[in-house]
C-alpha cells in the first residue's frame, strides 16, 4: 500500500522532541512525496515497513511546488509505497510569503484523518493497489516510536504497508 496527498491540502504539525508540545500547524494546498528503502530492513531491530518516506514537499500553490521541485530535486522514488511512519525525512516547504524552509526531521508520521477511505488504482501488470489519501503530516526531532506521538506512530505503520 502507498500514499498520495489529499487534493484538499495537507496539514503539517511540528512538535517538540518529546512529541508533547505542538510548535506550529500549517495547511498547504500542494504536496509531493518520495520514498526510500528502509535502511533498518533486515537488521535485528527493523523499524516500520520495508519502505519509508524520503522527502516531503509542501507549497501553497502548484507554481510554488514546481519551484521547490526544481530547486531541490527529489532523490527518492515516486510514488512512495511506504509506511506512514518514517525516519530521517527531509521536509521542504514554501510558506505563503515565499520563504523556503528545509529540515530533515528525525520522525515523520503521515496519516489520513479525513475519514476518506483508501483508493484503489491499477499498478504494474494491472494489479490493483491501495493508496491512502494523506492529509496530515506530523514531524518531530524526537523518537516518535517512544515519545508522546507513539500511538500515532504505531497506527501509521500498518496503514501503508
Amino acid at each position: 500500500m502507498g500514499g498520495i496527498p489529499s487534493t484538499s491540502g495537507v496539514t503539517l504539525d511540528s512538535y517538540d522532541a518529546s512529541g508533547t508540545t505542538l510548535l506550529s500547524t500549517q495547511l498547504f494546498k500542494c504536496c509531493w512525496l518520495s520514498g526510500q528503502n528502509n535502511p533498518t530492513k533486515g537488521t535485528a531491530s527493523p523499524i516500520g515497513s520495508n519502505d519509508w518516506l524520503k522527502e516531503v514537499y509542501l507549497a501553497p500553490n502548484e507554481k510554488s511546488l514546481y519551484s521547490l521541485l526544481r530547486q531541490f530535486p527529489p532523490t527518492g522514488y515516486h510514488p512512495p509505497l511506504t509506511s506512514g511512519a518514517s525516519r530521517a525525512v527531509m521536509v521542504t516547504y514554501m510558506d505563503a510569503s515565499g520563504q523556503v524552509v528545509s529540515h530533515e526531521w528525525s520522525s515523520v508520521i503521515a496519516s489520513m484523518t479525513s475519514g476518506q477511505g483508501p483508493i484503489t488504482v491499477p499498478g504494474p501488470g494491472g494489479v490493483q493497489e491501495s493508496l491512502i489519501v494523506i492529509d496530515r503530516i506530523q514531524v518531530t526531532d524526537g523518537d516518535a516510536s517512544t515519545n508522546n506521538l507513539k500511538k500515532d506512530w504505531n497506527n501509521a505503520i500498518p496503514t501503508l504497508i
